[in-house]
C-alpha cells in the first residue's frame, strides 16, 4: 500500500491509453483526473518491437500523461491479450518451491522456445486448499517497453498486473457485490473473458474467442449473451456446482463492447442480477472534469483503470 494519498491508474488498450487519477475520500473514493490519447500505432507486440513505431507511441504516451500533473506512483494493466494466462491443477500439499517447479514445466508444454530468456513466469495459488492456480507468461518486451515509457516522465511505475485482476480489484472496491459466486465479463471486438469469484476469491476464467466463429457473434446481442451464458454453466458445471443450488448472483459486464441491450439480453440466464460495470457511479468526481465524464461513450470500458490505481492504494 503506498504512502501518498492518490495514484494513477494506466491501461494500454490496442488503440488508445487511459489514465485516471484516484485518491481516497471521507466516503470512499474521488477522481481526481482523466485523460484519454488515441494511440498512433496499435499497443501489440509487433508495434512494440518496432523502434521507430514504438517511439511514436512513447511521444503520444509523454504528452497525455503530463496532463495529469498533480500524481506521481501509477499502476498499468497489462492487455491480456499480451500475456498467456493458464490455470494449473497442483496438488496443495505440496511446498512452494515445488509448485515452481511445476509452474514452470507447465509453462514450458505451451512455450517451449526460449521460455526463460523472453518471459517472465508467475503464479499464484487461489487459496491454500485449493488445487488450482493461476498461471500467467509476461513477454519481457512488453515489460521492458512499458517501463521506457515512463522513462524521461514525472511518474513513476509501481505496479504492473492482469487487466483482468484489475478490474476485479475495482469491482470489489467500487460495487462490493454480493453473493458467493459472482460473474465478470470483459466484452471486445472480437472476443469475451469470464471470470468467477467465489467467496470474493478468483474461482474460474474462460475466453471466448469469436474470430474464427462461423457465426458473426458480436453482430447480435442476444446471440453474444447466449453463448457468454452457455459458456457460464459450463464453467459451473466442470466445477461441480449446480446452477439450481448456486446461480452467479451478480454478474458486472465491462469492456469495450458493453452495453445496455447486451445487459438485458444477458437476463434470465445463470446470474440472478446483471449490472454494467460503470466505475464512474461509484466514485465521487471533481467538479472540474464532470464534463469529460458526460462525454464518455462507454464508461464500463475504464474499469481495469480504477482497478489499477487501487492495486497501488491499497
Amino acid at each position: 500500500m503506498l504512502m501518498s494519498e492518490s495514484a494513477i491508474g494506466v491501461v494500454f488498450g490496442e488503440n488508445a491509453v487511459q489514465l485516471i487519477q484516484l485518491s481516497r475520500s471521507e466516503n470512499g473514493w474521488k477522481l481526481d483526473n482523466i485523460a484519454e490519447a488515441k494511440l498512433p500505432h496499435k499497443f501489440r507486440l509487433l508495434t512494440l518491437s518496432d523502434d521507430t513505431r514504438f517511439a511514436d507511441i512513447r511521444q503520444t504516451f509523454h504528452k497525455i500523461a503530463a496532463t495529469i500533473s498533480s500524481g506521481k506512483e501509477t499502476g498499468v494493466a497489462i492487455d491480456q491479450d499480451l500475456l498467456f494466462v493458464k490455470e494449473i491443477n497442483v496438488d496443495p500439499d505440496i511446498p512452494k518451491e515445488d509448485v515452481e517447479k511445476q509452474a514452470f514445466w507447465e509453462a514450458q508444454q505451451f512455450l517451449p522456445e526460449n521460455l526463460g530468456k523472453n518471459y517472465k513466469v508467475l503464479w499464484s495459488r487461489i487459496s491454500p486448499q485449493d488445487s488450482l492456480v493461476l498461471l500467467i507468461l509476461y513477454r519481457k518486451l512488453i515489460i521492458e517497453r512499458i517501463q521506457q515509457l515512463f522513462e524521461s516522465t514525472e511518474k513513476s511505475l509501481q505496479n504492473l498486473s492482469f487487466d483482468q485482476m484489475a478490474a476485479m480489484t475495482a469491482m470489489e472496491n467500487l460495487f462490493q457485490p454480493k453473493g458467493r459466486l459472482v460473474g465478470l465479463v470483459d466484452v471486445r471486438k472480437n472476443s469475451a473473458t469470464i471470470t468467477l469469484l467465489k467467496d470474493g476469491k478468483y474461482f474460474r476464467l474462460k475466453k471466448l474467442d469469436f474470430g474464427d466463429s462461423e457465426e458473426d457473434i458480436l453482430e447480435s446481442e442476444t446471440i453474444l449473451a447466449k453463448e457468454i451464458n452457455k459458456e457460464i454453466i459450463r464453467l459451473l458445471l466442470d466445477a461441480e456446482i449446480k446452477e439450481s443450488d448456486a446461480p452467479v448472483s451478480q454478474l458486472y459486464v465491462f469492456g469495450e463492447k458493453a452495453n445496455q441491450s447486451l445487459i438485458s439480453a444477458l437476463e434470465g440466464g445463470p446470474s440472478l442480477e446483471v449490472k454494467l460495470a460503470n466505475p464512474f457511479s461509484a466514485v465521487e468526481i471533481s467538479d472540474d472534469i464532470k464534463g469529460q465524464i458526460e462525454a464518455i461513450e462507454n464508461p464500463a470500458n475504464w474499469l481495469a483503470a480504477f482497478g489499477a490505481a487501487q492495486e497501488l492504494l491499497g
